[in-house]
């Protein structure tokens, strides 16, 4: 699970930041089960791709390898989702 704290005022700006992007691509997390909930719009194909690339993402072992890719994909989703409004 992701960890995030403000305790800014306490002790200053954090010296580790430890995202999202890292915590799936790092050795502490546990495998994840996608399950893809979308629109009518998003066709199959579109949906296999997505899958594709996750399965392609899931097997790299190279971590900055992993962590761009998953960040890419991240932003092609947004990309379309902003799309349905």
């Amino acid at each position: 699970m992701p960890m995030s704290a403000t305790l800014g005022d306490l002790f200053g700006d954090p010296i580790v930041n430890y995202g999202l992007p890292e915590y799936l691509a790092g050795p502490y997390s546990p495998e994840v089960d996608y399950h893809l909930v979308t629109s009518s719009d998003f066709d199959d194909l579109d949906l296999e791709q997505v899958n594709t690339e996750i399965q392609r993402i899931q097997d790299m072992t190279d971590l900055r390898a992993k962590i761009k890719a998953i960040k890419e994909l991240k932003e092609y989703i947004q990309e379309h989702l902003a799309q349905f409004g």
